[in-house]
């Protein structure tokens, strides 16, 4: 099972979750704010997933400023680079997000972005790396310039993070990625007319905002 068969999956127990009322989205006490992107991340929601046969915990990305339009093309944009780190480098499946997608209200507005909570809840530690850490202890996931060559070693460590007390290396900030290729290596290594033509499967739908 390819990262976007299996995250539809995933998305699809979410939404039938919700509309169970299983799942009930709650505004977590800790948000974390990256200053530098106008990006708030919120602990939401966690659940039992068959899928993943374990529990999955849900954050929320919003970003300063974005329209539903920047919320979709965000979510498609970085889910290509999910994907397509998961599905060329299976060395680095496990460090991508589990889950990933758009945040919309029934009618398909987007709100915000969904995707796993590192954190759990903030039951562990997450913190970034700097270029120069990251080049000290030898964490940077060199394998990534399989798929962008010219990416620096700065864009190599604002992509990651470590989590918990043993500080696994994830792969979580997708923005700056792209930016590292020319449109046509775009369109090569990360294609989104597919995801974007198959939004609705990655798209989490609630009533209103949907967060309480």
């Amino acid at each position: 099972m390819g990262y976007l068969e299996r995250n539809a999956a995933i998305i699809g127990e979410i939404n039938a979750k919700t509309a169970s009322g299983e799942i009930e989205f709650r505004r977590c006490k800790t948000t974390v704010q990256n200053n530098r992107r106008t990006t708030n991340f919120t602990s939401i929601a966690s659940f039992q997933s068959q899928v993943m046969e374990k529990r999955v915990y849900l954050g929320l990305k919003e970003y300063s400023g974005y329209s539903a339009t920047d919320y979709s093309d965000q979510a498609v944009l970085d889910l290509s680079v999910v994907s397509g780190i998961a599905d060329e480098i299976p060395s680095l499946a496990h460090e991508v997000p589990e889950v990933f997608g758009l945040f919309a209200n029934m009618d398909g507005t987007g709100n915000g972005v969904i995707v796993e909570d590192f954190s759990k809840r903030g039951r562990e530690s997450v913190r970034s790396v700097s270029e120069n850490v990251g080049l000290a202890l030898g964490i940077l996931p060199e394998k990534l310039r399989d798929l962008i060559p010219r990416i620096s070693a700065e864009t190599l460590a604002g992509a990651i993070f470590l989590v918990g007390k043993e500080e696994r290396r994830r792969i979580g900030d997708f923005n700056e990625l792209l930016l590292e290729l020319d449109i046509p290596g775009r369109r090569e290594n990360f294609p989104v007319l597919p995801i974007k033509e198959k939004i609705i499967e990655y798209t989490v739908f609630v009533s209103g905002d949907g967060i309480q």
